[in-house]
């Protein structure tokens, strides 16, 4: 079994430009196998410094996940996760491009 919290903050940068800062809690009792979760979906999605522009969106995406583009209509962003026993705190920004 898996507990997934799943949390959502409004935020504004040094520039008073607002983001979203998304953190996800997930417990267990044990490993579990590992999964995809997909964190975006668009027409274009390409690496973009330590994240990956989706349309006009911009993700971070937690440097110690490995991430894959599906392709299709749309696209999908895919993040491959493999859970250890106990608690995995992990943080996204999303971010609008003007």
């Amino acid at each position: 079994d898996i507990t997934v919290r799943d949390f959502f903050e409004d935020q504004l940068d040094e520039n008073g430009e607002a983001y979203f800062r998304r953190t996800m809690t997930f417990d267990t009792a044990s490993e579990q196998q590992p999964f995809f979760f997909r964190v975006g979906s668009g027409k274009v999605i390409e690496r973009m410094g330590g994240g990956w522009k989706v349309d006009g969106l911009t993700v971070a995406v937690p440097q110690i996940l490995s991430a894959t583009v599906r392709d299709g209509d749309p696209k999908e962003l895919l993040l491959s996760i493999a859970l250890p026993k106990g608690e995995t705190v992990l943080q996204f920004e999303y971010r609008w491009k003007k």
